[in-house]
């Protein structure tokens, strides 16, 4: 009865076991690390493409009003004054190239930190996987040593039963 329910239960284990590289795929895909890393180097890559282009221009609208019931009226104040100003920056030269090359080395920074996040996943899966097969080898050899230590308990059980006393002495010492 225990044979067939160890035998069952090995064979629905067996049904669910996935290679390493399965392990793998999955957790590369399902690491919240490894997604918050792709999304900045997917940022990066957007921020590169903008990088080439002019600051955003500035349009500035000014009112300086002693009086606030009427604002276009002119003629009570002189001193009144509407400012409508637009500024564009330009930069100096090569300053915008300098920035496109600043956004690639980011670039290339957060795509290196990604290999390198995946490969510390991979490595750390891997190191796991091999500690479970080792432990699964250590327990089959104490299962393995145990038989051994029932097979010779029984064998000297038999053997000091049948033997005379001299045989005994020596099965002991060698024990």
């Amino acid at each position: 009865m225990i044979k067939i329910t160890l035998i069952l239960a090995l064979s629905v284990g067996l049904s669910y076991a996935q290679t390493t590289q399965e392990l793998i795929e999955i957790a590369l895909k399902n690491s919240p690390t490894l997604g918050s890393a792709k999304a900045r180097l997917v940022q990066s890559q957007s921020l590169r493409e903008i990088s080439r282009n002019f600051d955003n221009p500035s349009l500035q609208l000014l009112v300086n009003d002693i009086q606030t019931q009427d604002i276009s009226n002119r003629s009570i104040e002189p001193m009144q004054f509407t400012t409508l100003a637009f500024s564009q920056k330009l930069p100096f030269l090569g300053k915008r190239d300098a920035r496109y090359e600043d956004s690639q080395a980011q670039e290339a920074s957060f795509e290196f930190n990604l290999k390198q996040s995946q490969a510390v996943l991979i490595n750390e899966i891997k190191q796991e996987a091999y500690r479970i097969w080792q432990l699964r080898e250590e327990q089959r050899i104490y299962v393995d040593f145990e038989l051994l230590v029932r097979q010779n308990a029984e064998l000297y059980t038999a053997l000091s039963s049948v033997a005379s006393r001299r045989h005994m002495g020596i099965m002991s010492s060698q024990m």
